[in-house]
């Protein structure tokens, strides 16, 4: 396993490691495009929860120019234009993504901050955003779902890469979510808190899950399924 990860970042790091556009925040699509390659993964359907615009800070947007398609989530209405003019191929869902305790207050309050990247359900993320300089431009009613709900529906069958980041509630999503059902080959989350510190709990849920982490950019950390890292061997 180590070689082999060595490997991976040789490729990423070496001489030919930034021949090629990353729209990721920090080069993450990169590294899963690497980890595709080494899980002989032809095919490649991705779901990508907080979609943003569509490509500034895209885990995905490399893998559409690639020819690959997938399920676009977002919950700020204002950018969903913007999204279907970038990626008119991938399926568009306007929809929040939360725990299923969340679910019943269908539609929730999503604020819309002063960058496109931060909006969020969260009052407490609201909170930790403003003290970072961040604002509230808009509060607007937005449907919501579960992750499980999400998958069930609009993403049945094989996924291979699940990005997520949902400001706040990354961790109580993939708590609540059903990961015997639904496992997709590379996760892709974000585990840097507004504090600046790392959320170990998603790595433990992952684990426990039957996951291993492979790659950490300080933001976002990426994990594959024991099965498939198994199977590629």
């Amino acid at each position: 396993m180590k070689e082999r990860l060595k490997q991976i970042y040789r490729a990423i790091f070496g001489r030919e490691g930034f021949q090629y556009t990353s729209y990721s925040q920090a080069g993450e699509d990169r590294i899963i495009n690497l980890i595709r390659k080494q899980l002989k993964l032809e095919e490649f359907r991705y779901v990508d929860i907080g979609a943003c615009n569509g490509v500034h800070l895209s885990n995905t947007c490399l893998f559409y120019r690639m020819g690959f398609r997938g399920v676009l989530v977002e919950a700020n209405p204002l950018l969903l234009d913007r999204i279907a003019q970038a990626r008119p191929a991938d399926k568009l869902i306007h929809a929040g993504i939360v725990p299923s305790q969340m679910v019943g207050s269908s539609p929730l309050n999503f604020h819309v901050m002063n960058s496109n990247a931060m909006g969020t359900f969260s009052e407490k993320q609201v909170g930790e955003l403003k003290q970072e300089g961040y604002t509230v431009e808009q509060i607007i009613p937005v449907p919501v779902m579960t992750l499980d709900e999400l998958l069930a529906q609009h993403a049945p069958g094989p996924v291979h890469l699940l990005s997520l980041d949902v400001e706040g509630l990354d961790e109580s999503i993939l708590e609540d979510c059903d990961l015997t059902s639904h496992r997709p080959d590379i996760i892709c989350v974000e585990t840097l808190t507004g504090t600046g510190k790392k959320n170990n709990a998603i790595n433990q849920r992952l684990k426990t899950a039957g996951y291993h982490q492979v790659a950490d950019t300080v933001v976002n950390s990426i994990f594959v399924r024991e099965e498939s890292w198994q199977s590629s061997s």
